[in-house]
């Protein structure tokens, strides 16, 4: 169909939209006003095309439109189309985005991110609603109250997601290797966010505790201030027989980098921790450990799983790459890109990604996450007594050793260890670690025997 009178009233106004909509469009992304000089309308002349489509709509499109609307969606779909974690934020939204990093919020306690034009898990927050309904890391949520998040961002989707305590919120779910969809319906809480949890396991059943165990559920403002004397306490309490630790980043989604670098430090007597590199030198960082507060050369064990991302991603990186920790568990997240929280003179502001992760070795994080010296899938223990198959005692006539017998009975003093064991085989097989270079060395072993084999 020809338009041609509004062909004929967009060419006479043509530079004049393009002028508005330059200046509309840089204002908002550098957060000041322009003034239309020429250099301007020379340099973004590719928002001629921009601006034909902004006139065409708003002149022809069924309903109305503010100019000062339709840029804002031009906007948030410029920054969508370049990454998954880029995007630009309403005042509201922006404000929100703060929050993640002050400790509380009300929702559900849930992590997402932007994979394949889905929304999905990294991991649900210790000892929130999520986790109590069994919500996995690589769920991917295919609607929230009826609503299909196929359109969604990231802010919409946690608008949604948060709310009034109390208040309810269906979700559907898909989950790898099941054709159904899961439908859940969960009451939303005050999500206090507590990232440090320590507590001593014992090395033998019924012996004394000896193993740390310091699970990081998150990296906020204040983990690193929480986790160095929930570390003092333990080593103090289990005294000379002190085995080794065990850090726990399994579903850690990742938060503050300066957090997640202060708790590395603590291994390392030096080197490298992480390095950014992106396409300008400002974003060209890198961090460092000093030599000074270094805890001593005990054994260590870092738990990692597919929920494992970001500033999770970065300790274990750093801790395997100098031979400090032997990384335990399957391959991690691969969130490594860095975001810069910018805010704009409108009230609103982007999350742009500005550069990549990188280990100290080298290692971009993006995509690749980190692979485990050991991998250990999450299992559960068989209270079969015909055992496995394929195995010695279920040929016929078994010699000697009972089904019952192959597989060890877990028991621990305390109740609440013995189960938690029983439940963890990634936690167990860490435990195991630990004992096993006792017993090969004699004594408690060197660094480099916690490290990579």
């Amino acid at each position: 169909m020809k338009l041609s009178g509004t062909n004929r009233l967009a060419s006479n106004h043509r530079s004049t939209a393009v002028v508005l909509v330059a200046m509309l469009v840089i204002s908002l992304l550098l957060g000041r006003p322009l003034s239309a000089t020429a250099q301007t309308v020379d340099d973004y002349a590719a928002l001629d095309l921009l601006a034909d489509i902004l006139f065409l709509v708003q002149q022809n499109h069924v309903d109305a439109h503010k100019l000062d609307q339709l840029v804002d969606g031009a906007v948030r779909g410029l920054l969508t189309s370049l990454d998954p974690h880029s995007e630009y934020m309403n005042a509201d939204e922006f404000s929100e985005a703060l929050i993640d990093t002050e400790g509380s919020f009300n929702g559900l306690g849930i992590e997402i991110s932007v994979k394949d034009d889905s929304i999905i898990i990294i991991a649900p927050i210790d000892g929130t609603p999520a986790q109590r309904a069994g919500i996995r890391p690589g769920d991917r949520i295919s609607a929230i109250d009826g609503l299909a998040t196929s359109q969604m961002g990231i802010h919409q989707a946690l608008q949604k997601l948060r709310g009034p305590i109390g208040s309810v919120v269906r979700l559907q779910l898909q989950r790898d290797q099941q054709s159904a969809p899961l439908d859940l319906e969960l009451r939303r809480e005050k999500i206090e966010l507590t990232s440090v949890q320590g507590r001593l396991l014992p090395a033998t059943p019924g012996g004394p505790a000896a193993i740390g165990y310091l699970r990081i559920s998150q990296f906020q403002k204040n983990t690193a201030a929480q986790l160095l004397p929930e570390l003092q306490r333990l080593r103090q309490q289990a005294g000379n027989q002190w085995l080794g630790l065990i850090l726990d980043v399994r579903n850690n989604p990742g938060g503050l980098l300066d957090q997640a670098v202060a708790i590395t430090d603590l291994f390392l007597d030096g080197g490298l921790v992480v390095s950014t590199r992106g396409r300008r030198p400002q974003d060209e960082l890198q961090f460092t450990a000093e030599k000074t507060a270094t805890e001593p050369d005990y054994p260590l064990v870092v738990l990692i799983n597919e929920g494992s991302a970001s500033a999770s991603e970065i300790l274990a990186g750093a801790l395997q790459d100098h031979r400090r920790a032997l990384i335990v568990g399957v391959t991690s997240f691969g969130k490594g890109s860095v975001q810069a929280l910018i805010p704009l003179s409108n009230g609103g502001g982007l999350r742009l990604t500005t550069a990549y992760y990188y280990t100290p070795n080298g290692h971009c994080l993006q995509a690749r996450g980190i692979i485990p010296d050991l991998v250990v899938p999450q299992g559960q223990w068989q209270t079969s007594a015909a055992g496995p198959p394929v195995r010695e005692a279920d040929l016929p006539q078994p010699t000697a050793v009972r089904p019952a017998e192959l597989y060890p009975q877990i028991t621990t003093s305390d109740p609440a260890d013995t189960e938690l064991l029983r439940q963890d085989f990634q936690l167990f097989s860490a435990i195991n670690l630990l004992i096993g270079c006792q017993r090969l060395t004699g004594e408690a072993p060197s660094r480099a025997t916690g490290g990579q084999p």
